[in-house]
């Protein structure tokens, strides 16, 4: 796709759908009719229905398309729209999958929102969302695949102008049902003693939104199933969400000897991606034709032990291989563990497989017998029981694990992710850079049971907010990462707030910068926030600008894109790099936009540092307007054209408490605007996500102390724009401003608050006041 870099529209677009799907479901009276057909109804099989990728596979305009990010079947969407195409849109090629033994209806796409101009005005400009390949209520049926498309159009009124749009989603929490067949034998008892057949009915429910085939088998092999024309019962089917009757004979087969008046069997029912059926236990009555001595156990064979999706399940299976003269009574499954002790026993009816509960883990085989209706049992051929058919058959050695190991194999970064995985289930954690506001890396490595996972296949992972999800877990699990620094290499020139310039290593807390006021669009004296300790790194980036101007950085730091509007970060790709145009700044507050030239990788044993002042978190760093690699803190109200925050930030009056972020200390949660930051719930960051956040990052050990008295107390830099003199206040004593007839006011820049001659402060923070005259 060739992009089109013409700046005729310009919209950073943040879509959130959810997608819903539902189970099958039917009216209440005929499931709870189903329910009364069968007390032993047992519901089998896990598995999930998941979107497995997303792809974007047709577009226009479209120069920046972030893979989209997937959690718990929301699908975050983040498109840059920026050419001169009469159409703008972006086509997104959706498979979905439905690891599950039971059937789903997609229920659509619930989502609200709203489009508008960065500017105010209000054109009527609009999105459409339309999905392509799939409607409400189509099936996606068990263990099966579906794809489908989801195509964003935008509707702009005006393509000079810039636009946002927020997307609300929610889903529909209505109560629904597995869908499932179920089914009944009547009667219970047949007469084969005047007959060689006798008559059944079976009555079947069935609740899938689509018809389904099914055959029905008898368990006994000295019978066999026809239909009402004499003939070998076939398939049959049932329509959709429907009860339905069949009938059906059994029948002796010609050389079947007895030497009972009577037989007890199970029906059993068998319909695809559905394990097997047990639909009733029936009584044949019989007229003994052998005066046979039944002494000879019943022959088993195929015993497998195989592990369940349910943690500590397993399911023993086999086959029955010779009945003998009589039926089987029951089974006998005895379980053991490596050593070759027995763990359990347990008794089985004549149906072939059994489910194990409440296991450990470990490797573990099963030894299985039968015991039949004249008491014949395979119980002392135990022991010499082998892998083949015998009156006692054991399975091969197997080992059952339901929890994988997990491994973070990270550098400077931390994950919330437990030390452990579940098999078949989805493993989440979320990563934190543990270095001072260190960025997150652009992607990750994850290796599963020794083989390297697919992203956005196998996993996904988001670079903005740290999320990893693995889909199916089914082994141990490795994740490799390394957290990228946000720091400027030493000798990097810092602008003071004199007009002067001093070397990055050799900035305290006591230095008074001059940074950008996203409020006022001028710059501003403020004292750092926090600096990070001396790093030593053995590689950094060189980025030589037009003007000849040379920015060398370690990580994510972040600049100023005037392509963009935004701050991004200098190690990603698709922000950054060669004609990428960046934002200049002099002591005046004077903007100069130059262009990116060259881009190297310098292999080099140097020292790196980080410094971020307080309110705004920009520096200007060898004359760039720089920021840190976080740059979702610096964007979050976005820009206008004259590099001031938006109305976004006027319209938002909801702020977290002191007590929300009880962590931070008081200086922090000022100094940081931290009550701001309850806007990040809006990009899908919670308070609990926030609050590990800042412990990994504003509170990292990798941080430079703030200077103490003898008491403990906090010394915070204090200065007015009228002596210029730098005094230090411990924390919560009061300063009072100078009189001077000819200011109007001061302006506390650390909180842009504003004061009066003689005014008395209470000091929190390292604060400058600048006065402002009359």
């Amino acid at each position: 796709m060739k992009k089109n870099r013409n700046n005729k529209i310009s919209i950073g677009i943040n879509i959130a759908f959810i997608l819903i799907f539902s189970f099958m479901t039917i009216g209440f009276a005929l499931y709870n009719k189903l329910l009364s057909i069968n007390s032993n109804l047992s519901l089998v099989g896990n598995g999930e229905i998941f979107i497995r990728s997303i792809d974007l596979v047709d577009s226009s305009n479209v120069t920046s398309s972030t893979s989209p990010t997937i959690v718990n079947n929301q699908v975050n969407f983040n498109i840059t729209f920026n050419g001169t195409n009469d159409t703008s849109f972006a086509n997104y090629q959706v498979t979905i999958v439905n690891n599950s033994f039971y059937d789903y209806t997609f229920s659509g796409i619930d989502l609200d929102y709203s489009v508008s101009r960065t500017d105010g005005v209000k054109d009527g400009s609009s999105l459409d969302i339309t999905i392509d390949g799939i409607t409400n209520g189509d099936a996606i049926q068990a263990r099966s695949t579906k794809t489908f498309n989801i195509i964003v159009n935008l509707n702009a009124n005006d393509k000079s102008a810039t636009y946002v749009t927020e997307i609300l989603s929610s889903v529909n929490n209505e109560i629904v049902q597995e869908a499932q067949i179920l089914a009944s034998i009547s009667p219970k008892e047949g007469d084969l003693r005047t007959s060689n057949s006798a008559m059944f009915t079976l009555d079947v429910i069935s609740t899938y939104g689509y018809s389904r085939d099914f055959t029905l088998n008898i368990t006994d092999s000295n019978f066999s199933l026809y239909d009402l024309n004499n003939n070998p019962l076939g398939t049959l089917s049932i329509p959709a969400n429907a009860e339905q009757q069949y009938s059906f004979y059994i029948k002796a087969n010609d050389n079947a000897t007895f030497i009972n008046d009577s037989k007890t069997t199970t029906i059993t029912l068998s319909t695809a991606g559905v394990p097997r059926i047990n639909v009733d236990t029936i009584t044949l009555l019989l007229t003994p034709n052998s005066t046979l001595t039944d002494d000879i156990p019943p022959v088993v064979g195929n015993v497998s032990l195989a592990m369940g999706e349910t943690e500590g399940t397993a399911t023993a299976s086999w086959d029955l291989i010779d009945y003998g003269l009589s039926s089987v009574d029951h089974y006998v499954i005895n379980l053991y563990n490596s050593a070759g002790n027995l763990v359990n026993s347990y008794t089985g009816t004549d149906v072939t497989n059994y489910t194990l509960t409440n296991l450990n883990e470990g490797e573990y085989h099963v030894v299985v017998y039968a015991i039949d209706d004249s008491g014949n049992s395979g119980e002392t051929y135990q022991s010499s029981a082998t892998t083949s058919s015998g009156y006692a058959s054991k399975s091969e050695p197997t080992t059952l694990k339901w929890r994988y190991t997990v491994t973070n194999n990270l550098t400077n970064l931390t994950s919330n992710g437990n030390a452990y995985a579940i098999y078949h289930q989805e493993y989440t954690a979320t990563l934190a850079a543990s270095g001072l506001l260190s960025g997150l890396p652009n992607s990750i490595t994850v290796t599963m049971g020794g083989k390297t996972l697919n992203a956005n296949t196998d996993y996904t992972y988001s670079q903005n907010t740290g999320a990893i999800k693995i889909n199916n877990v089914t082994g141990d699990i490795t994740i490799t990462a390394t957290a990228a620094g946000t720091c400027l290499i030493k000798g990097t020139e810092v602008l003071l707030a004199d007009g002067t310039t001093k070397k990055i290593e050799d900035i305290t807390y006591n230095d008074l910068l001059l940074v950008y006021n996203y409020e006022t669009g001028k710059m501003i004296e403020e004292y750092p926030i926090w600096i990070e300790k001396e790093g030593k790194t053995e590689g950094y980036q060189k980025t030589t600008l037009s003007d000849g101007t040379v920015l060398k950085t370690r990580g994510w730091h972040g600049v100023f894109s005037v392509d963009k509007n935004i701050f991004v970060s200098v190690d990603n790709e698709n922000d950054f790099h060669v004609g990428t145009k960046i934002l200049k700044m002099d002591k005046n507050g004077n903007k100069k936009t130059v262009t990116v030239k060259k881009i190297e990788t310098v292999k080099e044993e140097t020292t790196y540092y980080h410094v971020v002042s307080t309110r705004y978190y920009n520096i200007i760093a060898n004359g760039v307007l720089t920021t840190d690699g976080t740059v979702i803190l610096s964007n979050l109200y976005g820009f206008t054209k004259d590099l001031k925050w938006t109305d976004l930030r006027k319209n938002n009056n909801d702020y977290y408490t002191k007590e929300d972020l009880s962590i931070l200390p008081n200086y922090m949660y000022i100094g940081l605007r931290a009550k701001e930051g309850k806007y990040l719930q809006n990009y899908g960051m919670t308070r609990e996500l926030f609050l590990w956040y800042l412990s990994n990052n504003q509170l990292s050990q990798d941080m430079l102390p703030i200077n103490t008295n003898d008491e403990g107390k906090l010394l915070f830099n204090v200065q007015n724009s009228i002596d210029n003199k730098c005094y230090l206040y411990p924390e919560g004593t009061i300063y009072r401003l100078p009189s001077n007839d000819k200011v109007l006011k001061y302006i506390d820049t650390s909180t842009n608050k504003e004061y009066y001659p003689n005014d008395s402060v209470k000091i929190e923070l390292s604060t400058y006041f600048k006065a402002i005259m009359k």
